[in-house]
């Protein structure tokens, strides 16, 4: 039986998914943006592969937690596999038409069967692709890159395992640029991605009162 936590979870995430999807159309030009932020959702989906690979976990034991990103990302996604794959080599030999086939073969190589240090390599692309996209954008959309890194920040300061007054610190240095008097198209993008972050909040929350 599917308990309500995973219920309200998922349709936290079917609203995020839809917010994407119409952000992804009003903002066409932004699309590899959109693109690299719905990206770390689908590394949850390597990442949780990855464990049931490890754990050698049925298909029935995680489906529940997959992410559907490809309704939102409106291009070829990662697919669910139909069943678990039997080893980490087969898990790549799985990705190797996707975003992920390189990082993949590399994390295999180096990181193995060592779970921890595999997922935080995940994890480090994931913000990588995420700043190099954000770091893209012209320079009258300041205000959605400083949102950007301050989402970078806080994923950092979880993987590292920062103190919250120490990432409250790093992120009021990421936004303390002067904002002009007055509003320009600078604001053009950055209210969807706030938009977008509370919903990713949202999403986190509903992902702690799962775990509970």
């Amino acid at each position: 039986m599917i308990s309500v936590a995973v219920t309200a979870r998922r349709a936290v995430l079917a609203r995020l998914m839809a917010l994407y999807r119409a952000a992804i159309e009003l903002y066409p030009e932004h699309r590899d943006l959109f693109l690299a932020m719905l990206r770390l959702h689908e590394l949850e989906n390597v990442k949780l592969l990855w464990r049931a690979v490890m754990r050698q976990s049925p298909r029935e034991e995680w489906m529940e937690h997959w992410r559907d990103v490809e309704s939102a990302a409106g291009s070829p996604a990662l697919p669910c596999p139909r069943s678990t794959p039997d080893s980490l080599h087969d898990l790549a030999r799985f990705l190797e038409h996707t975003a992920y086939a390189g990082l993949a073969r590399r994390v295999v190589a180096e990181h193995g069967g060592d779970r921890a240090a595999a997922e935080l390599a995940f994890d480090q692309w994931g913000t990588s692709m995420l700043l190099r996209a954000a770091h893209a954008l012209p320079a009258k959309e300041r205000l959605a890159r400083q949102l950007l890194d301050s989402l970078a920040a806080s994923r950092n300061a979880e993987l590292y395992g920062v103190s919250d007054a120490a990432l409250s610190a790093i992120i009021d240095n990421v936004s303390s640029a002067p904002v002009p008097l007055v509003i320009d198209r600078a604001l053009e993008l950055a209210p969807a991605i706030d938009l977008l972050l509370h919903a990713e909040e949202e999403l986190r929350d509903a992902n702690r009162i799962e775990e509970m």
